[in-house]
């Protein structure tokens, strides 16, 4: 299970949320940060959940189990959309999902669905949330993030948030560099690079995700 996680720094929001500061308002950033901060409830809700999903107690859910919560949540989906939802969270592949794989799929940004503070489940978009900005340091429309545009929109975006009052000297590192985010090495990063760049930071955070539309 994820530990508590201390208040996220104002480095680890997500670049979404950063430039939200330099085009709205820091104070914007930092009220997000304190709401997304992930703590001891929130993994005690997501228990909870596993328990009710778990119908028979024995310590896992089913492929049948997932099913029956599956056609109360999203009535729409097929056998073969609970089989891909399956492999997504089975991730060890023994056919049933345990406490550990459940809270992972939820805290990940990459899954299907979301969970928010009340225990809802709903859709989850994260690379639509993400494509705008994507839009945006993609300057020439060129469908990659060439290292010039990189380097000047990340450039904004440090420069905002080390002028926060609510920043540090750690912040100056904040959200890697081109190298590490450009994981094939053509110096060029394409949309998928650019998600598993975000992904990774809100992992780190423990920012839960299912609040990043409102940002």
């Amino acid at each position: 299970l994820q530990p508590h996680h201390p208040p996220a720094p104002y480095h680890c929001l997500p670049v979404a949320v950063n430039f939200a500061a330099v085009t709205f308002s820091g104070k914007a950033a930092v009220a997000a940060a304190e709401v997304m901060t992930a703590d001891t409830a929130a993994i005690d809700l997501i228990t909870q959940q596993f328990k009710s999903w778990d119908a028979d107690g024995d310590g896992s859910i089913s492929k049948d189990e997932l099913a029956f919560v599956m056609s109360k949540i999203s009535p729409d989906m097929s056998p073969d959309d609970i089989d891909t939802l399956m492999r997504e969270i089975d991730t060890n592949g023994d056919g049933e999902i345990d406490l550990e794989e459940f809270v992972n799929w939820i805290v990940d940004p990459a899954s299907s669905k979301a969970m928010d503070d009340k225990g809802e489940f709903h859709n989850f978009d994260f690379k639509g949330i993400l494509k705008p900005l994507f839009d945006l340091f993609d300057k020439d429309k060129g469908g990659t993030i060439s290292n010039e545009e990189f380097m000047e929109c990340h450039s904004i975006l440090l420069n905002s948030v080390m002028m926060h009052p609510e920043s540090s000297e750690s912040d100056a590192v904040f959200g890697g560099d081109f190298s590490s985010i450009d994981s094939n090495g053509d110096n060029e990063i394409d949309f998928g690079e650019f998600v598993a760049w975000q992904s990774a930071i809100l992992k780190d955070c423990g920012i839960p995700k299912h609040v990043l539309p409102e940002v």
